[in-house]
């Protein structure tokens, strides 16, 4: 099907439910359609420079700056409740100013699940969808619910062809099984298991220079897992619903798909890992948010540990080590219920390349602190300010130097 026609047909479906909302009553049972916005304009200059030494004899130095706007994301979601115990969701997603005639930016369905209230205190989701992971996986995509402008690093579409947000954290499942319990006075305890597919980069494209003529000749369709490994995780948690104090424990179990060389986030040729085959990772995360009047906090920890036992056997492995690590912080304060300022800050180490070279720039850590500011100028749209700075830890290969000033406005629609 054409994206000619796709487009005909979403907007033939919005366009008959704003006549539909304009002749009737909304009731529970119709199709609710709603979504959110960000335009953003963003100014950014990179200094980076690359000291003498045994993997870069001569050295170099890169320096560039950049000014563009953009429609940093939109989401538009279908919510239709089939009955008092069952609802359907969708979710399209485009960002980067995506085109598909330039083309740019990107285009894809995130969520698209059916719920099943199996009781008061339990429900089930089949379907693509986002999974309980930390406490921003399940709402990264609302990007009006932010302070901030630029999410996280590992939450940022705009540095997803940099950063493999898998590394650190799960993409989709398809079960979900989600759950909740009074424990005491004004305290939730909620829990959540959940099933899914490996990394995305175990799927099929169905693309002949990628695949083996076995796997070219056995595969049925483009996103088809390519090997038997599933992802097994969940999150455990507790929060107070008057108080907003929540906090969470989750875990994941998968594979790490190495069956390709891989380069590092500073794209050096000379960082550049050997094919390691398939390894077994374990995710784990911790959150913790809460409000104090008008200050709110929230924040963050992920690492990804991996069962270096299989790599290891082979001599030229013995040091190799694939862990990574995030945190990330966030202080907002409201001065009233229209103006506020945030300040974040944020951290994360790769392993993968120390035994290729010691000291690497990603083992160093790349830090991000984050400042600015927002109006929000009525219930559905907010106008945000934010200065980002990011820089790497002392090491002998590079230094790097990041900073990027963003303006935009949010919209709920």
């Amino acid at each position: 099907m054409s994206n000619r026609i796709v487009g005909l047909i979403l907007l033939l479906t919005i366009l008959t439910q704003v006549n539909n909302n304009a002749f009737s009553q909304v009731n529970d049972d119709d199709l609710y359609i709603f979504g959110f916005s960000q335009i953003i304009f963003n100014h950014r200059q990179l200094d980076s420079n690359i000291y003498p030494n045994t993997l870069f004899p001569a050295g170099y130095s890169i320096s560039s700056k950049t000014s563009t706007f953009a429609l940093h994301q939109v989401n538009l979601f279908f919510q239709k409740s089939i009955n008092n115990k069952t609802t359907f969701f969708l979710n399209f997603e485009a960002s980067g100013s995506y085109s598909s005639r330039l083309p740019s930016g990107e285009f894809e369905i995130p969520e698209g699940w059916i719920s099943f209230k199996l009781n008061e205190n339990l429900l089930l989701k089949t379907g693509l969808l986002l999974p309980k992971f930390n406490n921003l996986t399940e709402i990264k995509n609302r990007l009006p619910l932010f302070p901030y402008i630029i999410r996280p690093i590992v939450y940022e579409t705009l540095f997803s062809n940099i950063f493999k947000p898998e590394d650190y954290k799960p993409q989709n499942a398809y079960v979900q099984l989600s759950g909740s319990n009074n424990v005491f006075k004004n305290y939730i305890f909620d829990y959540a298991f959940y099933i899914g597919n490996a990394e995305n980069s175990f799927l099929s494209s169905i693309r002949s220079n990628e695949l083996g003529a076995e796997e070219e000749n056995t595969t049925l369709y483009r996103g088809e897992n390519l090997n038997t490994a599933l992802l097994f995780g969940g999150r455990i948690g507790i929060e107070n619903f008057i108080s907003t104090k929540k906090m969470g424990v989750s875990f994941t179990f998968d594979e790490d798909n190495k069956t390709k060389t891989e380069n590092s986030v500073f794209r050096l040729p000379q960082l550049t890992t050997p094919v390691l085959g398939e390894v077994a990772r374990y995710r784990l995360g911790v959150d913790l948010s809460f409000t104090i009047k008008n200050f709110s906090f929230e924040s963050e920890y992920m690492g990804a540990f991996h069962d270096h036992s299989k790599i290891r056997k082979k001599e030229a492995f013995r040091t190799a080590k694939l862990n990574k690590y995030f945190f990330y912080g966030n202080l907002t304060y409201d001065f009233s219920e229209k103006l506020y300022a945030f300040g974040y800050y944020s951290t994360n180490k790769d392993y993968t390349y120390e035994f290729v070279a010691p000291n690497s720039p990603s083992r160093a850590g790349i830090n991000i602190i984050s400042l600015g500011g927002g109006w929000r100028i009525n219930e559905v749209t907010a106008f945000k300010l934010q200065l980002l700075r990011s820089s790497l830890n002392k090491n002998e290969y590079l230094e790097y130097n990041f900073n990027m000033l963003t303006v935009g406005i949010s919209t709920i629609f």
